[in-house]
């Protein structure tokens, strides 16, 4: 490559651009994928939880129906 020629000059600085818009372009796949594995975690950690909730109001559920069966017997 002739630097002192004008193409080329202008070629080496396509060159620089293109490399700097593709570091650019990798780093917001980055953080794409980043922001992409936070909301699996996040979803799991919600799914874990509304499986937790759902036990426990299944339970208190069963201890309620429990106690009513025992109060109607009662009297």
């Amino acid at each position: 490559m002739d630097f002192n020629h004008f193409s080329s000059e202008s070629e080496f600085r396509i060159i620089i651009t293109n490399n700097e818009e593709t570091l650019e372009e990798m780093a917001q796949a980055k953080a794409i994928m980043e922001l992409y594995n936070d909301i699996r975690e996040l979803q799991a950690t919600h799914k874990e939880e509304l499986a937790s909730m759902k036990e426990t109001y299944k339970e208190k559920l069963a201890s309620m129906q429990g106690r009513a069966c025992f109060y109607t017997r009662d009297v």
